[in-house]
């Protein structure tokens, strides 16, 4: 039923705004809030209902892949669109929906301006931490919880070398380490929290602090 039909069953006794009536049928009065939104059209019903019920938020979205897909879907694109404007083929995109280890910063950060939005909107917790200070974040740590290189890579269940390369960016941490990493911070009430910083930033202005 379109919208001047159902009016039509009913009287407008005060039209508040466009979006917010106030209607009557004899003795029966009701309130008619109308809002429009774009449908975002997935690919079943249940992402049909999960990418429109946000309304264009991805607060409840957490990994990756959710956040690309939902992302490509609300700017109207499909893979291959997207693909050929940051430069790698469908079949490479498609994996990045389906999900890697480890997302490129080069590739990430041309998604994002195509969607003309900060890269960290599109990232996890263990990519904002990969494209970071990870390395002085990881150093300051173990100086707080006062450990050689060799005891903290104990206390996590890494390799000393693993420690060594990090502390020197020399290496990735692999999200299997980080995970241990953020298992021994809680577990010794570490906190650990963004903020902007672009003075001394290494990754689109923004640093892990150790609180």
């Amino acid at each position: 039923m379109s919208f001047e039909a159902f009016l039509g069953k009913f009287a407008v006794l005060c039209e508040i705004s466009k979006e917010l009536y106030i209607l009557h049928k004899g003795n029966n009065v009701v309130i008619l809030y109308v809002r429009t939104f774009r449908f975002i059209c997935g690919s079943s019903y249940g992402e049909c209902e999960k990418y429109n019920l946000f309304m264009g938020s991805t607060y409840e979205f957490k990994t990756i892949t959710e956040k690309l897909r939902f992302y490509r879907l609300n700017n109207s694109m499909s893979q291959s669109e997207l693909a050929e404007i940051v430069g790698i083929d469908r079949l490479t995109y498609i994996e990045y929906e389906k999900g890697l280890k480890y997302y490129p910063h080069s590739i990430m950060q041309k998604i994002a301006d195509v969607y003309n939005m900060p890269i960290d909107k599109l990232l996890d917790d263990y990519h904002e931490f990969a494209y970071g200070n990870q390395g002085e974040l990881i150093k300051g740590i173990r100086q707080k919880c006062r450990l050689n290189q060799y005891d903290f890579a104990k206390a996590i269940d890494v390799s000393k070398s693993t420690i060594q390369k990090a502390e020197q960016n020399r290496g990735g941490f692999s999200e299997k380490s980080y995970r241990k990493l953020m298992k021994f911070c809680k577990s010794n009430r570490i906190e650990l929290r963004c903020r902007n910083d672009t003075s001394e930033s290494v990754y689109d202005g923004r640093r892990l602090l150790i609180l």
